[in-house]
């Protein structure tokens, strides 16, 4: 009798587990436009606290639940959310931000200058 009780909750540890521990290993990379890696990249999972920096040649490797949301953003890129579904591998290209900026000369126009954000590592 002691033997079933023990055997039975074994069972049922087993069983919680496998239905509410069903995270799946994401892995991708991330590009750019001219398809070059980009390290240091942050991916998180939406309305999580997991999150994840990308390797030197943009790679990287997340466990995610299901039907996740992953936010892919760095400094001077733009942000990009990708569902996950039941997708293991996902690649995402970020775009470069650009801004202009005005300065002022005594004595002539205002010149606007075309400035290119770059990430600071």
């Amino acid at each position: 009798m002691r033997k079933t009780i023990t055997l039975l909750i074994a069972l049922v540890c087993f069983v919680f587990t496998l239905c509410f521990g069903q995270s799946i290993a994401v892995k991708g990379t991330i590009k750019d436009k001219a398809w070059v890696g980009l390290p240091g990249i942050s991916v998180k999972v939406k309305n999580a606290q997991t999150a994840v920096s990308s390797r030197a040649d943009g790679s990287f490797l997340i466990s995610v639940l299901p039907n996740a949301t992953l936010v892919f953003s760095a400094v001077g890129f733009t942000t990009q959310e990708i569902s996950v579904g039941q997708s293991t591998s996902i690649s995402a290209t970020l775009t470069e931000i650009y801004g202009i900026t005005y300065r002022l000369k005594s004595n002539h126009f205002n010149k606007a200058h075309l400035f290119r954000l770059t990430q600071i590592a």
